[in-house]
C-alpha cells in the first residue's frame, strides 16, 4: 500500500473465454453466485437477475448486492464467454474464495484474475 493511502477493498475481475460450461438461464447463475458468497461467509442483501435474448441468442446476468459490496456476472454462451466481477470491502480472502468459486463453475482453461486494491488517499 502506498504511503498516505487507506485500503477500501479489493476488486476481482475476470474475462472468462473458452468456457466449457456456461449459463443461458438466470436462475442457476444466481444460485451459483449466492452459494459462492454464502460459502465464503459473505452476506447477500438483495439481487437482480435476468435472461436476456435478442431473438437469436440468449445469455444471463446476475448481480448480488452484498453487505460487503457486490458480485456481477454476465454471460454470452454463444461466444463461450462470461464477465465476472466481485468487489469486497470485507476480508480479501473471503472475496477471493467466492470469486474463484464462481469462476471455477465455468470450467475455463487458464483462468486469469485481475485484482485491484481500491484505496483512498488520506
Amino acid at each position: 500500500m502506498r504511503y498516505g493511502a487507506k485500503r477500501i477493498g479489493t476488486h476481482f475481475i475476470a474475462d472468462l473465454s473458452s468456457c466449457r460450461h456456461n449459463y443461458v438461464e438466470y436462475a442457476p447463475l444466481l444460485q451459483l453466485a449466492m452459494k459462492a458468497c454464502r460459502d465464503a461467509q459473505m452476506t447477500p442483501l438483495d439481487f437482480a437477475a435476468a435472461t436476456v435474448s435478442n431473438g437469436i441468442t440468449s445469455g444471463a446476468s446476475a448481480v448480488v448486492l452484498l453487505k460487503e459490496s457486490h458480485v456481477a456476472i454476465h454471460t454470452w454462451p454463444e461466444l463461450g464467454y462470461a464477465a465476472v466481477d466481485l468487489f469486497t470491502c470485507g476480508p480479501e480472502e473471503a472475496g477471493r474464495e467466492a470469486f474463484e468459486k464462481v469462476c471455477g463453475a465455468f470450467d475455463v482453461p487458464g483462468l486469469e484474475i485481475l485484482e485491484i486494491e481500491r484505496k483512498v488517499k488520506k
